[in-house]
């Protein structure tokens, strides 16, 4: 192999090494949002939060429309080619209530997820959400994300899928309920 040769295959090198990079790079967060936005949701779709499930899996929550206005959640798979949209589900937010509640499954999808419970919050008196369980009583904690000018939103990604069991818990800070769903 001559020097023409090697110095030719070392700029082909390191071009490659130069695009694979800016594949990566682009491959992030910058990705993710991307990807969820890609839906056919009108321009005025925003991202409230991401978080990723390791390294291939991510799920972005976004609020888009005005009236009535809606929260949804986009699953988001990563390939060697970046970021996918892969499912994802949205509803009208029911302001009549304390906070807003959805599942959507995960199982099959996201390992080590069967689902995932989340909603906004709409009362500011709201300090913590709870998953309980009825036959053994057992509380779980759920995320609280707070973005954009105050707004908040919670989530609870489950081991198990969606049961009657279930119950969600709104709290005060001083530990009151405030609101229930289902109501008992």
């Amino acid at each position: 192999m001559g020097i023409k040769s090697k110095i030719l295959l070392f700029c082909f090198i390191i071009a490659l090494l130069t695009c694979t990079l800016l594949i990566v790079r682009k491959s992030g967060e910058q990705g993710m949002e991307k990807a969820a936005l890609s839906l056919d949701q009108p321009p005025m779709a925003r991202i409230a939060h991401i978080e990723k499930l390791g390294k291939k899996n991510a799920i972005a929550f976004y609020e888009w429309g005005t009236n009535p206005q809606y929260f949804g959640i986009a699953r988001l798979k990563k390939t060697i080619f970046g970021w996918h949209f892969t499912g994802g589900s949205t509803s009208a937010e029911p302001k009549e209530h304390k906070f807003g509640w959805s599942f959507y499954g995960l199982k099959g999808d996201v390992p080590n997820y069967a689902g995932m419970y989340s909603g906004k919050i709409y009362d500011p008196e709201i300090a913590s959400m709870w998953m309980k369980s009825r036959s053994s009583g057992k509380e779980q904690p759920c995320r609280i994300i707070e973005y954009g000018a105050g707004e908040r939103f919670w989530f609870y990604l489950s081991e198990q899928e969606e049961g009657p069991d279930t119950v969600i818990l709104a709290r005060s800070q001083t530990g009151e309920i405030l609101e229930q769903y289902p109501s008992e």
